[in-house]
C-alpha cells in the first residue's frame, strides 16, 4: 500500500500520528470521469516515470484516464482532489497504472474532472 498525503503547510507534521480507517466502497460507489476534460503537460523524469500537470480548481475531483493503444482505457483507481490551481500526479506503475511507463511500449493519458452531481 502507498499513501500519499497533503499538508498545507508541505512540512511533515511533528509529531506524526495519523489516524487511519480503511472502508471498501463498491465500483459503483466510486464516481464516474463523466466531467469536462483538460489538458495535461506531461513531462518524462529522469527514472523514465511520467509526471502530468494540468489546470486545476480547488476542491474539484480529477480522474487520470490511460491507455496503451488510444482504444482501451483504464482509470487510476486513486481520484484527486485539487488543492490549487495547478496539479501534478506522477505516474510510477502500481498502485495508480497496470505498471511503470517505462516498461510499456506506448503510454498515452486523459484527465477527465469527475462530476459528483447526479443531474
Amino acid at each position: 500500500m502507498k499513501l500519499s498525503f497533503y499538508t498545507s503547510t508541505r512540512t511533515f507534521p511533528s509529531p506524526f500520528a495519523p489516524v487511519l480507517s480503511v472502508q471498501t466502497l463498491p465500483t459503483s460507489a466510486v464516481p464516474d470521469s463523466n466531467g469536462a476534460g483538460v489538458e495535461p503537460r506531461l513531462v518524462v523524469l529522469p527514472d523514465r516515470n511520467v509526471m502530468l500537470e494540468f489546470d486545476s480548481t480547488p476542491g474539484t475531483w480529477y480522474r487520470v484516464r490511460y491507455s496503451q493503444n488510444l482504444t482501451e482505457w483504464f482509470d487510476c483507481p486513486v481520484p484527486i482532489q485539487a488543492a490549487n490551481n495547478r496539479m501534478q500526479w506522477i505516474d510510477s506503475g502500481a498502485p495508480f497504472t497496470s505498471a511503470p511507463p517505462s516498461t510499456v511500449p506506448n503510454r498515452y493519458y486523459r484527465v477527465n474532472e469527475i462530476n459528483l452531481s447526479d443531474d
